[in-house]
């Protein structure tokens, strides 16, 4: 159903398959935004290149345009779309304690989880090193507090579990776009990093239970047509990296 305050003119969502676009397609299921989506189904090459003939300054997913504008960056889009048409809905109230934890997520999802995992993959590349040696350089929750390092990829995800045997979900009682953010984050570290959140109990509960939702079904449902994998890729995508080692291997 669309909301009443609905955007008059529909918004444009030019994606690529397995990318953060999918954000703000579920964001818009959520919210009963009408969209028109623009990729080309099975072929992110060809989606790239669409979406660079259609805004060559910054070709990148998600870009929107809404209102004769071309705007990008996810949490920036979720933002502002939450902003104009939420309602009060998938944000907590300003003065509550729940929209300080809701904001920190929107932005954690991105400068530290994504940062900090992409950092480790970029790496283990130029090393040739494999990524989960990377691991083991990055401070984690238990170590000694005076090791000489940044929190790494493996302390991310102490954090966000911790995090979640507190809170059930990352705008704290409720459901918001914070958690939409931070899924892509969970989803992609199995990809990037090797960490699975199969291993972290309380992060595949909240995993599962925010994948079981109507808009995120309808969302999927439109960005991967043909299926997805346990990545969150196209399904039959070629991995850009080497799979991750079996357990026990």
């Amino acid at each position: 159903m669309v909301a009443s305050d609905a955007p008059t003119e529909r918004i444009t969502i030019y994606h690529i398959e397995g990318r953060r676009s999918f954000r703000v397609i579920w964001l818009c299921e959520e919210l009963g935004i009408p969209y028109d989506l623009i990729f080309k189904a099975g072929d992110v090459l060809g989606s790239m290149v669409q979406l660079r003939k259609e805004y060559p300054l910054m070709p990148m997913a998600p870009t929107i345009r809404l209102g004769g504008e071309f705007m990008v960056e996810s949490g920036a889009i979720l933002d502002v779309l939450v902003a104009r048409y939420g309602r009060g809905r998938l944000i907590p109230p300003v003065q509550s304690n729940d929209y300080l934890k809701h904001t920190q997520w929107m932005h954690f999802a991105e400068a530290t989880a994504m940062s900090r995992m992409a950092t480790d993959r970029f790496v283990a590349l130029a090393t040739g090193v494999e990524v989960t040696a990377m691991q083991t350089v990055g401070y984690r929750l238990g170590e000694p507090i005076d090791k000489p390092a940044l929190v790494g990829s493996l302390g991310v995800f102490d954090y966000i579990e911790d995090y979640l045997t507190k809170n059930p979900y990352f705008g704290g009682t409720e459901f918001t776009a914070a958690d939409i953010m931070i899924h892509y984050a969970v989803r992609g570290a199995k990809l990037l990093v090797w960490i699975d959140a199969a291993d972290y109990p309380h992060i595949a509960e909240w995993k599962c239970r925010v994948e079981s939702r109507p808009a995120f079904e309808r969302a999927a449902e439109a960005a991967l047509p043909g299926g997805s994998d346990e990545f969150g890729l196209p399904a039959g995508m070629p991995l850009p990296f080497s799979p991750p080692p079996q357990k026990g291997a």
